[in-house]
């Protein structure tokens, strides 16, 4: 995926704070395209926590952005994190 220097940027913060997707590693605007399913806990003390989930072998991965894309190949790390 090619990305203009400020989404880079912008994506680059998203991986540094730690806030790209749990499930697949990866910055999307909807749903983790690698969950198949998922089970929350709806009622008692762990009401809200997903307990269960399953993910699919292969995933369309189409509009995900990867770590890879957010960073050039030779950049170094203080650099990506503005230093």
């Amino acid at each position: 995926m090619s990305l203009t220097p400020a989404e880079k940027r912008s994506a680059q913060q998203i991986f540094a704070e730690g806030k790209a997707c749990a499930d697949c590693g990866g910055i999307h605007q909807r749903a983790c395209p690698r969950i198949k399913r998922q089970v929350w806990l709806r009622t008692g003390a762990g009401a809200g926590e997903r307990v269960e989930v399953e993910y699919w072998r292969t995933f369309d991965d189409t509009g995900v952005i990867w770590p890879e894309d957010a960073f050039d190949p030779d950049q170094d790390e203080g650099a990506a994190n503005g230093q």
